[in-house]
């Protein structure tokens, strides 16, 4: 039964949070828990390898879980207002993501004027500073940062 569900629609639900097991529903394609008050995304969601969007505006969240990058097939993210102060290392890896919305959050990386540049500018950026923990070099000279 729940093995089949494709969508999932939970916004305006007043949810806090998800059950652990979430990422058994490995059919699911489409998650939207907009307007919730969700303060954190169980690790288990790294299990949804159908996953293809994702809405998660107007919670309460202050980070996403590093096994967010498990989602190879996520095409859309949306985190708009919600409290997060970092994005998790990796997540200019997820190839297929072509819409990835930021705004209104506590983001020091990636900063204001790259979200405003949209997801190819973010994504660019993320990998950026991610290979700078290994390379100790950042160069941001091709991302017109003004």
């Amino acid at each position: 039964a729940t093995a089949n569900v494709v969508k999932i629609v939970l916004s305006y639900n007043n949810l806090r949070g998800l059950p652990p097991d979430f990422g058994g529903l490995v059919s699911l394609e489409d998650l939207r828990l907009d307007h919730n008050r969700l303060q954190k995304v169980v690790a288990s969601i790294g299990g949804l390898n159908k996953l293809r969007i994702l809405h998660l505006n107007d919670n309460e969240l202050v980070e996403l879980p590093n096994a967010i990058r498990k989602l190879k097939s996520l095409e859309e993210l949306l985190v708009q207002n919600n409290q997060l102060v970092a994005l998790p290392p990796g997540i200019w890896t997820l190839n297929a993501l072509n819409n990835l919305m930021l705004d209104n959050n506590q983001l020091r990386v990636p900063p204001a004027v790259v979200i405003a540049k949209g997801t190819k500018a973010i994504m660019a950026y993320m990998k950026v500073i991610d290979s700078a923990s290994t390379s100790r070099k950042v160069d941001l000279t091709s991302m017109s940062l003004t």
